[in-house]
């Protein structure tokens, strides 16, 4: 939703039509973001089993400095393979714009917003245990 927001707030601002290929690009947003963020919890889940004893806090902070490397590198090549098309290939200049907006916020909002509001679920979560057993 953040990285779909940013991008419909940018063509907003600017006053940039809306067209269908700003769809094809908006969806290709969605999908980009998921799997961006699907590979940060994986690494939470995989941090989660070996580290039983660590709080939420710990657990998060260990898994984004693990996949840190691997999703700025991700999104910085595909930033500037897309950023070549905008620039040499005018004719898509209408999808490829959109995605530069929006893989620039997904690559913040995996990494800064999906692992902190992990950790405050799983707070919140840890909190309803220890009232239901007491």
């Amino acid at each position: 939703v953040h990285d779909v927001l940013i991008t419909l707030s940018v063509y907003a601002i600017f006053d940039i039509p809306v067209n269908s290929s700003f769809i094809a690009a908006m969806l290709t947003i969605v999908g980009y973001s998921i799997n961006d963020t699907i590979v940060v919890f994986d690494r939470i889940r995989e941090n989660s089993h070996s580290m039983r004893r660590s709080t939420p806090t710990e657990i998060a902070n260990t898994s984004i400095n693990k996949t840190l490397a691997r999703s700025i590198n991700t999104s910085l090549t595909t930033l500037i393979v897309i950023g070549a098309v905008n620039v040499f290939v005018p004719t898509v200049r209408e999808f490829s714009f959109p995605l530069l907006v929006g893989i620039t916020a997904g690559a913040y909002s995996s990494i800064f917003i999906a692992s902190p509001v992990w950790v405050i679920i799983k707070g919140k979560m840890n909190k309803n245990k220890t009232v239901k057993t007491a």
